[in-house]
C-alpha cells in the first residue's frame, strides 16, 4: 500500500511539473520565477496531504476491520459462555433417544432455556449488526444445532415451542431456519 501512495504521488508531482513546463512554454519570457517556485510549493504541499490522506484513510480501514474481528470474538465468547451454564443444567439424558421429558418439569426447562438461547445466537448473528455476524452461525451454531436436532428429547420440546410462537417478532423466519437445519441432517 505505501508503495501505491509513493507512485501516485509521483505521478501527480510529474504531471504537475509537466503542466507547468508547458505553461512555462506558452508564457512570455518575463514570468515571474517566484510565482513558479510558489506553484511548485503548493502543489508538493497538496501531494503530502493527499497522501496523508490517503495513509489515514488506509489506517482507518485497518482499525475498523480489527475492531471488527475483536467483536467478533467477544460476541462468539459471550454466547459461548452463556451456553456452557445453559448445557451445564441440561439433563445429561437428553443424548439418549429414549429419554422422555415431560413439559413443567426441571429437564423441560432446562431444555427450553436452551432453545431460547439458540434463538438468541441466530438473532445476534442474523438480525443484529445487519448479519454481520451470520458466519458465526453458518460456521459454528448451526453444526451443533443440526446434531441436537437428532436428540427426540431437544426435538419434542423445540416442536412444542413452535407450535406457541414463542419466539416473538421472528418466530416464523426461526421455525424455517431449523426446519432447514433438519433437513440437512
Amino acid at each position: 500500500m505505501k508503495r501505491q501512495i509513493v507512485i501516485l504521488t509521483v505521478l501527480i508531482l510529474t504531471f504537475g511539473l509537466m503542466t507547468m513546463a508547458a505553461t512555462d512554454k506558452t508564457e512570455t519570457a518575463d514570468v515571474n520565477t517566484e510565482s513558479t517556485v510558489v506553484t511548485i510549493i503548493s502543489l508538493m504541499i497538496s501531494v503530502l496531504a493527499l497522501a496523508a490522506a490517503a495513509l489515514a484513510t488506509i489506517i482507518s480501514y485497518k482499525v475498523y476491520q480489527r475492531a471488527k474481528e475483536v467483536t467478533l470474538v467477544n460476541v462468539y465468547l459471550r454466547l459461548r459462555e452463556r451456553f456452557d451454564e445453559i448445557h451445564d443444567d441440561l439433563p445429561p439424558e437428553y443424548i439418549k433417544s429414549d429419554f422422555c421429558v415431560k413439559p413443567d418439569t426441571p429437564e423441560w426447562n432446562n431444555i427450553r432455556r436452551y432453545w431460547f438461547h439458540v434463538f438468541d445466537e441466530w438473532v445476534i448473528t442474523h438480525k443484529l449488526n445487519k448479519g454481520r455476524f451470520k458466519s458465526l452461525w453458518d460456521d459454528y451454531y448451526s453444526h451443533g444445532i443440526r446434531e441436537v436436532l437428532d436428540y427426540p428429547a431437544m426435538r419434542t420440546v423445540i416442536d412444542k415451542m413452535r407450535c406457541h410462537e414463542l419466539f416473538v417478532a421472528f418466530h416464523e423466519e426461526f421455525v424455517k431456519i431449523l426446519e432447514e437445519l433438519k433437513k440437512k441432517e
